[in-house]
């Protein structure tokens, strides 16, 4: 058995608005916030995506969870960290399908304080057939190693990498790791 079996898929909409806190992609209004909306802002078009790195990784993760704590961290470290690198891969697929025109950073429910119950309606812009994830009822994605962001494509939008270095989100637990981290320096 393959540990890792990437998987993904995107669809691109030319029929989209930004507001000041929304993003509508055809007839479905995303309520990205107002941070992402304005990164978002100058899209002509958006890419929606969603991508997996299969089940199997987190059935190693949860044997090593009974057998090896040290080698469960490791094996959930190096799953966020390669389902992160096949989003940047279809990034890059993404731009050089764009004929010129430039990308933003992605950018998905959980981020910037966008609401996770946002993915329902996120995930219903992919064909069904293609989509590689489902949701549970707390729209948590399965497999577990997932992603699903939109993507601005557009003239006039600027590549910033996202992060915490964007978020606003005051009450992070992340956030505040981060700080108490620069302060140790």
């Amino acid at each position: 058995n393959n540990i890792l079996t990437p998987v993904y898929c995107y669809t691109i909409y030319s029929n989209i608005f930004c507001s000041e806190d929304k993003l509508y992609v055809g007839n479905v209004e995303l309520k990205c916030g107002s941070q992402i909306a304005s990164l978002l802002n100058g899209s002509s078009e958006i890419a929606v995506v969603a991508c997996t790195i299969g089940r199997e990784i987190t059935k190693l993760y949860e044997y090593y969870m009974s057998h090896d704590y040290m080698k469960a961290y490791i094996c959930d470290l190096l799953a966020n960290v390669i389902v992160e690198k096949l989003l940047n891969i279809i990034k890059k697929q993404i731009l050089s399908k764009s004929e010129g025109l430039n990308i933003t950073s992605h950018f998905g429910p959980g981020y910037c304080g966008w609401n996770i119950n946002e993915q329902k309606d996120l995930i219903s812009l992919l064909p069904e057939k293609y989509c590689p994830v489902k949701l549970t009822t707390s729209c948590l994605m399965i497999p577990v190693k997932s992603m699903s962001a939109v993507i601005g494509i557009g003239k006039n939008v600027k590549y910033k990498e996202g992060g915490c270095s964007l978020c606003k989100l005051s009450g992070c637990i992340y956030k505040k790791q981060i700080k108490h981290n620069k302060n140790e320096l």
